[in-house]
């Protein structure tokens, strides 16, 4: 347990040892006896994947809620309110993956609906087709329907009023976040590796390239 200033800030671990929960709990105003409670909970895998790359979730996590102050009304949210704060979250989102140079479609929400298909002798077959929502690196938000393999609508990210209801928790986007960017720098590891052997094979036969010309102008 750890004391910061006015309210308690707790950092622990939770849920079989796997899980990070960080909680930030806020003091009563006036006599009310409630508080409030902010909550991220974070893989320990995960944590370890972003401090392997340089992201040290812990701090961010805990400064952010730090410095959040949540209204009293919060109980009473509209769609439109969400939006315009996923829109800040995947704004910023946008912005790491082109600083990191990631060119990856972040899948950021997900349905499963069930429809009715008309069998050319008249009878009805009901499938479940899977709805999936990607942010791209264009800042665009894209359904997908996985059954059909194809981009069904794609929003602007700042002009048009996209879905919320199907969109993901943020523990899940930041999940996705440091699992995408990780394995976009496994690969190019692997690829750094096997450049690093290709270089040095290549070297080696310059070398006796080299000294296979020097000996014949001998």
């Amino acid at each position: 347990m750890v004391f910061k200033g006015f309210g308690v800030f707790l950092i622990h671990t939770a849920y079989n040892r796997k899980t990070y929960k960080l909680n930030r709990f806020y003091p009563c105003m006036e006599k009310s006896p409630e508080k409030k409670n902010l909550t991220l909970r974070i893989e320990k895998d995960i944590l370890q994947k972003a401090k392997e790359l340089g992201l040290n979730i812990s701090h961010i996590t805990e400064s952010t809620l730090k410095a959040i102050s949540l209204p009293d009304n919060l109980e009473v949210v509209t769609s439109r309110m969400l939006r315009v704060n996923y829109r800040k979250i995947f704004g910023k989102i946008v912005e790491i993956l082109k600083e990191r140079e990631v060119k990856y479609f972040l899948k950021i929400g997900e349905h499963i609906s069930t429809e009715e298909f008309k069998r050319p002798d008249g009878k009805t077959d009901i499938h479940e087709l899977t709805h999936s929502y990607f942010l791209s690196p264009e800042g665009k938000v894209e359904h997908f329907v996985d059954e059909i393999d194809q981009t069904v609508k794609i929003w602007d990210l700042e002009k048009d009023d996209w879905p919320t209801e199907y969109i993901y928790p943020p523990e899940k986007i930041l999940t996705n976040l440091v699992e995408a960017i990780y394995n976009v720098s496994k690969r190019n590891s692997t690829k750094l590796k096997e450049a690093l052997v290709l270089e040095k094979m290549l070297d080696q036969y310059l070398n006796k390239l080299k000294d296979k010309n020097e000996k014949e102008k001998k």
